[in-house]
């Protein structure tokens, strides 16, 4: 196998490295990655450098870095102390496989670096080296080198997740979790050791908010040791199996995080009530969380009346999301019912939400009449709307009705299955003129009612007085009033109003004039017309004549219609 830095500026060497390539590759895979980790490597560096700050590698510059026409990771070896004498610069063999970006080689060669770092750090992270044996990272080291690894694609905007297949923390998760914070066997492989491990940083990092610094500068002989140093309390494997074991419940296995980290961890934030539901029918609702899920979320659902409302024994948050729906479903029973409450329960995490479910029988939802509006003795059709078709049995609708002047049956049966029933609504038939009815009817079903408004109109059409005004009501003789004729509704045809002013007997309120008696001190027109459509009618009222000085005298319009109407007007001298 032969490398070269073909192609590369300074012939590969920067101030910390030494790139090259296998010779094996093609451009795009060899010189052109190599020149994109040139441009980039000493950036990775310095960021490396912050994390472990004031720490100076124990190695001679540049290192070697061999970019392999191979898949399997990265490697370095740590020289012994004797080596060390003599200064060494370890060679660090990156294999991204074919067809990898260049920044899959970046988190290779941070991960690599970051155990340099370690070692030179020297604060338990990375094992001892002996005078004639170089020591290598162990599951603690291992764990941190792949947790900033992912930190570094963070940083750089570049993703959070390791390259395919570099991920461990399933392996332990899916696995009986043991224990490998209280125990540091020397592991630097991709097994449930190094998941282990790796996952407890993201622990410390993710959940307890301890940062990067902090987290290094805390090194101890194993991660119980670590978290001791950084908590000042003994029980980190604890509290971490306890937290992973009551948001992701083995017995909800396999978790398949996007990445290595499951945190933070979500909690139950909302379980949506639903709205009524009719027996027999469904409704789906909405679980929700406080943040997105790092890994899947399972909350188990739980009726207080399986008989009557069902709920899924579990349903799963996915991956990144914040929501899931939640279908409840009902059982049919005999209606009618009184509406029934039923608790349901969502419980994650030792958090328990709980809400109410009414089940109710079907309800009206609707009542209307075609046509709106009929000539008396003329039919119109009722409909009842239901909000579900029964069940369970005929649903039978009590009906009311308001007026004389519309008929309905006592009740009207909908059948089961079918969500709407008409009915025939007959109205009599009456021989003389009459203002338009207004017939409220009504339906009513358990505690649930709809109502709709009929008109009826008179089959004989002919205008009907409402009222016959004056203004003023007191004139001076020679003065004019004004009389005001209003119908009650408007006919199509003109409507023609006989007029007539009288002298009565005695005072205004007193009997009515007799026959033939026309005022001799006020005029009114024969008639006045009201023309199709409208209502109102206006016409002059005329006082003349010689009158005593200082006399009142009293007049009487009379509006000749359906009904006779009468009018009051004070003429003074």
């Amino acid at each position: 196998m032969a490398f070269t830095s073909s192609g590369l500026p300074n012939n590969g060497k920067t101030a910390h490295y030494q790139i090259s390539y296998d010779t094996t590759l093609s451009p795009v895979d060899g010189v052109a990655r190599a020149l994109d980790l040139f441009n980039i490597c000493e950036a990775d560096f310095a960021l490396m450098s912050g994390w472990f700050a004031g720490v100076n590698l124990i190695f001679n510059f540049p290192l070697p870095v061999q970019i392999v026409n191979a898949f399997g990771g990265a490697s370095w070896s740590n020289p012994s102390g004797f080596q060390l004498i003599f200064g060494s610069s370890p060679t660090i063999t990156i294999k991204p496989a074919s067809g990898t970006s260049v920044n899959v080689i970046r988190y290779l060669l941070v991960s690599e670096v970051t155990e340099m770092f370690m070692v030179s750090k020297n604060n338990q992270w990375a094992e001892p080296t002996s005078l004639f044996q170089g020591g290598d990272e162990g599951s603690m080291g291992e764990g941190l080198s792949r947790f900033l690894g992912v930190q570094f694609q963070l940083a750089n905007g570049i993703g959070g997740v390791p390259p395919p297949g570099a991920g461990v923390v399933p392996v332990w998760l899916n696995g009986a979790r043991p224990d490998f914070v209280n125990n540091d066997p020397d592991d630097n492989r991709p097994d449930i050791v190094t998941g282990c491990t790796t996952l407890f940083i993201y622990y410390l990092f993710n959940q307890l908010n301890f940062s990067i610094q902090q987290i290094i500068n805390a090194g101890a002989s194993n991660l119980a040791g670590v978290y001791q140093n950084l908590t000042g309390q003994p029980a980190g494997w604890a509290s971490f199996i306890d937290l992973v074991n009551r948001y992701y419940p083995p017995a909800f296995s396999p978790y398949t995080p996007k990445g290595d980290n499951i945190f933070p961890v979500s909690d139950l934030n909302a379980f949506f009530p639903p709205n009524p539901i009719t027996c027999g029918y469904g409704q789906t609702t909405l679980i929700s969380i406080d943040r997105p899920a790092m890994a899947q979320v399972n909350v188990v659902l739980t009726s207080d009346n399986p008989g009557l409302v069902q709920v899924p024994g579990t349903v799963t948050i996915p991956v990144g999301g914040t929501s899931a729906p939640v279908t409840i479903s009902t059982t049919a029973i005999p209606i009618p019912f009184a509406p029934q409450i039923v608790n349901l329960h969502a419980s994650y995490a030792g958090k328990t939400i709980t809400v109410a479910c009414e089940v109710v029988p079907p309800y009206l939802t609707g009542l209307t009449i075609a046509p709106a509006k009929v000539t008396c003795g003329d039919n119109a059709t009722g409909t009842i709307t239901l909000s579900q078709p029964s069940l369970s049995g005929p649903v039978v609708v009590t009906m009311l009705n308001g007026s004389t002047f519309a008929n309905v049956p006592a009740t009207v049966t909908i059948p089961p299955g079918v969500a709407s029933q008409s009915f025939v609504i007959t109205t009599p038939n009456i021989p003389i003129p009459f203002k338009t009815a207004i017939c409220s009817i009504y339906a009513t079903y358990g505690s649930s009612s709809a109502s709709a408004v009929l008109l009826v109109a008179s089959r004989v059409i002919a205008p009907i007085m409402s009222s016959l005004t004056v203004f003023p009501t007191t004139v001076t003789i020679g003065e004019i009033s004004r009389g005001t004729v209003t119908l009650v509704e408007a006919v199509p045809m003109p409507a023609v109003i006989a007029l007539e002013a009288m002298d009565p007997t005695v005072g205004p309120g007193g009997p009515l004039p007799l026959p033939g008696s026309a005022s001799s001190i006020a005029s009114v027109p024969a008639s006045i017309t009201i023309p199709p459509g409208q209502t109102v009618g206006i016409f002059n009222i005329t006082t003349h004549g010689i009158v005593s000085p200082g006399t009142h005298h009293f007049v009487r319009i009379v509006a000749g219609g359906i009904p006779l109407m009468y009018a009051a007007l004070t003429v003074n001298a």
